[in-house]
């Protein structure tokens, strides 16, 4: 589904999506890639989970369970075929440094590399249309394209699942005290 003009407008008149740049792309933030009221957690005993040992087998059971969970969260189905501007933090797949083409665009430092991955729905698969020469690993930038509903599992890209591909078209350093002077582009 695609948002129309007046559901557009709607947000915008919430807040909840700006445009930017001459080619309308919605600037979006890692929250409207999660479905409202979704919880990862929910049915987890945390407490329990608390109480044990990582080596017991109970532990190792909820962990995999929550992994499963989180590999499985659901999209925004209405993101679908969306115009957006997203900013994150890269983790390479294809290229070489300063040739990165396909990365996964994530909304913290270090995660996939540093720590568990997040749920699959906080995960952007970014494929784009030249190889940056700017992009550094785990650079925190921004990212114009298609955004698309595309589940891929960590079997395909060796590093975690994720719910949307994001045809990219330009790409930006983020810096998160310009952003409130001017636009990135």
């Amino acid at each position: 589904m695609r948002f129309t003009r007046r559901s557009m407008l709607t947000l915008f008149a919430m807040g909840r999506f700006q445009v930017v740049g001459a080619q309308d792309f919605l600037k979006i933030e890692w929250s409207d890639l999660q479905p409202a009221g979704y919880d990862p957690l929910k049915g987890f005993d945390l407490e329990r989970f608390r109480s044990i040992k990582d080596t017991d087998p109970v532990a190792i059971a909820m962990m995999d369970k929550l992994r499963s969970a989180l590999d499985e969260s659901p999209p925004v189905r209405s993101m679908d075929r969306q115009r957006v501007m997203i900013p994150g933090y890269v983790v390479p797949l294809e290229g070489r440094p300063g040739n990165w083409r396909e990365f996964l665009l994530v909304p913290y430092f270090g995660a996939c590399i540093h720590t568990p991955p997040p749920p699959a729905n906080q995960i952007v698969h970014v494929v784009l249309t030249e190889p940056d020469l700017h992009i550094q690993l785990m650079s925190a930038i921004w990212v114009k394209g298609t955004l698309r509903v595309a589940r891929s599992n960590a079997a395909v890209n060796s590093v975690a699942a994720s719910s949307y591909r994001l045809d990219g078209t330009v790409v930006g350093t983020y810096r998160p005290r310009e952003q409130a002077r001017r636009l990135p582009f």
